[in-house]
């Protein structure tokens, strides 16, 4: 399996508060894709994928209004 450093990032909407609660973790994982759409399993959602120049992966989640964007930096 491979390593990555997962950023978390819960992007609020609203325009009093635009600070970003983060959380960055360590996992392991074959399919990237996969595991995000684990973390949600029960929750309808739109998910787009980017690759970076860096070779980083970002997945943009809308689950129904609520934005979260996760970075995968491999380790």
């Amino acid at each position: 399996m491979k390593a990555y450093e997962m950023l978390v990032e819960n992007l609020n909407k609203c325009p009093g508060n635009q600070m970003r609660d983060t959380e960055i973790r360590e996992i392991e994982t074959e399919d990237l894709e996969a595991y995000v759409k684990s973390l949600h399993k029960d929750k309808k959602m739109s998910v787009d994928k980017e690759v970076m120049n860096d070779g980083s992966v970002v997945f943009h989640l809308d689950l129904s209004g609520t934005l979260i964007r996760y970075t995968f930096t491999e380790i």
